[in-house]
């Protein structure tokens, strides 16, 4: 749906479909008095169009933070048509707003009634808001904790003491025992197979050795099973509740009684690269005379793996992989 919302933007008034003036898109979900529609609002923001019967009484409309709901008329076909509009207001909430809108018009299509599609999403709307983490936790953090805890309990179900190869905050490569690494990037939907690296370092293999990269894209899903808690409590439990790991959680901004009622994701897409030469990357060895000019103290880019398919791995070997690392010797914490 965030595609179509970004085509409609584009398009504009030439978008406007029959509807005075908005740019609008019809979905196959049908309520009894049509189609639900995706549209643009006149500043830009999104909107979901659910029509209603003239003679529907117009009822109690509920309301949240950053959403807002309301009844328009606007012209369809030459003639009035009655909706219910939601909209986002705050650009901030267009991701999430995208989830309440994909909810909304399944539970449509299922059969409820559009006012009561949108009030029961609104409920889980405002539960999903409760769904902090730890303030310390950025959403770019959260999901990149949550694709190493994904890799992690993977390991873990090979060896219970794999943790000692997991280094999330002082490490240059996400995990590392002997001479195999692996570095993990997790990104939303939205960003696709475009990820940052952080250092000349962090594609650079272990010497003599084999470096993997795995990506994993996300997308946020009320009724997801991808959760900090989830995945904290089922690594904890395969380490035998090792209280080093729980240390280590700790200072990535998870505790094991943090609420359990955060945000959730599913699983979009998950590739791993193996990484070799010709493969897209800087390194030190890229740059003359093998380091950074003077007064350059760091360096970040972007790295679309798209370009990078031809060092795509099979699932089998990428499971090898990380069976290796869990059962290579780590270093002692």
């Amino acid at each position: 749906m965030s595609e179509d919302w970004a085509r409609l933007r584009r398009a504009g008034q030439d978008a406007a479909s029959g509807l005075l003036g908005l740019a609008s898109m019809e979905l196959e979900a049908r309520a009894p008095a049509g189609r639900l529609r995706l549209a643009v609002g006149p500043a830009g923001e999104l909107l979901l169009l659910a029509p209603v019967s003239a003679a529907s009484p117009p009822g109690a409309l509920p309301t949240a933070d950053g959403l807002q709901v309301g009844e328009v008329t606007l012209r369809s076909d030459g003639r009035s048509q009655r909706f219910l509009q939601l909209a986002c207001s705050e650009p901030s909430l267009e991701g999430v707003f995208t989830d309440v809108v994909t909810q909304v018009t399944a539970r449509v299509a299922d059969g409820a009634a559009p006012l009561e599609a949108i009030e029961s999403t609104m409920r889980d709307y405002r539960a999903l808001l409760r769904r902090a983490p730890d303030p310390s936790l950025d959403e770019g953090r959260l999901i990149g904790l949550l694709g190493e805890l994904r890799i992690l309990v993977r390991m873990l179900q090979t060896r219970p003491d794999a943790w000692r190869a997991w280094a999330p905050l002082a490490g240059r490569h996400d995990f590392r025992a002997g001479d195999l690494a692996l570095e993990v990037k997790t990104t939303l939907r939205s960003q696709g197979r475009r990820v940052t690296i952080s250092s000349l370092e962090q594609l650079q293999a272990p010497e003599g050795g084999t470096l993997g990269l795995n990506l994993q894209v996300l997308e946020r899903d009320m009724n997801g099973t991808l959760c900090l808690s989830a995945l904290g409590h089922q690594a904890l439990a395969l380490a035998g509740g090792a209280s080093e790991l729980e240390v280590l959680f700790g200072e990535c901004g998870w505790r094991p009684d943090a609420s359990e009622t955060e945000p959730r994701f599913s699983l979009y897409v998950e590739e791993t690269y193996v990484l070799g030469p010709g493969f897209p990357q800087l390194t030190p060895g890229s740059l003359l005379e093998g380091r950074l000019p003077a007064g350059v103290s760091g360096v970040t880019y972007g790295l679309d793996l798209s370009t990078a398919s031809a060092f795509l791995v099979a699932e089998d070997r990428a499971r090898a992989l990380e069976e290796d690392l869990a059962r290579a010797p780590a270093p002692l914490r």
